[in-house]
């Protein structure tokens, strides 16, 4: 599974360190604002990697003081 290291850089952005990827898999990042509800995880980033790690940022806006994020390999 892929392993993720977060960081903030603002109150809005947020950094995150993607590693132990399957290379040339494709990958996606997932978002939710309420990780209870299955429905409400969000694609907001599809990639693949032939390195096995990748570096990626996500600016949270509105009313949203918080927001969860996840890994999908296929």
């Amino acid at each position: 599974p892929a392993t993720t290291f977060m960081q903030p850089v603002s109150n809005q952005t947020v950094c995150i360190t993607i590693s132990n990827l399957t290379q040339t898999a494709a990958n996606s990042v997932e978002r939710s604002f309420d990780p209870k509800d299955d429905d409400d995880w969000q694609t907001i980033h599809i990639f693949s990697t032939v390195l096995g790690e990748t570096n990626w940022c996500d600016t949270v806006g509105g009313a949203s003081s918080q927001a969860f994020y996840r890994v999908v390999s296929q």
